[in-house]
């Protein structure tokens, strides 16, 4: 039998956004009420759709899969992490700490708890 965490604790808030951003990017703080693309930094959720008429969907809490880069791939358990160039994640010392549940090398892809 499979097991789903998606949904799991799931919090949204809609921010204004000056920037494209896709599906699936971390975002972080621009201004008052306005995020951007995450990049190289610590972000504060994961974007749900793309920007549109200035306005975007972000995931603030709850699990999330993302694509993630770097030398050292996550391991399951607690990881520090920030967003790299592309707004995908990485490990990072300087990064905020997230429980992984799980990682797929194949995929490149970690499942973590925002």
């Amino acid at each position: 039998m499979d097991i789903s965490l998606q949904g799991y604790n799931n919090q949204y808030a809609t921010f204004k956004s000056k920037q494209k951003i896709l599906p699936g990017q971390a975002v972080s703080m621009e201004e008052n009420e306005t995020v951007k693309p995450a990049v190289s930094e610590k972000f504060v959720g994961v974007a749900v759709n793309p920007t549109r008429k200035g306005y975007i969907l972000v995931q603030t809490n709850g699990v999330v899969k993302m694509t993630y880069t770097g030398y050292t791939p996550p391991t399951v358990g607690y990881n520090k992490m920030q967003a790299d160039a592309s707004s995908t994640v990485t490990v990072s010392e300087t990064g905020r700490e997230y429980l992984v549940f799980s990682v797929d090398s194949s995929d490149k892809t970690v499942q973590f708890m925002l």
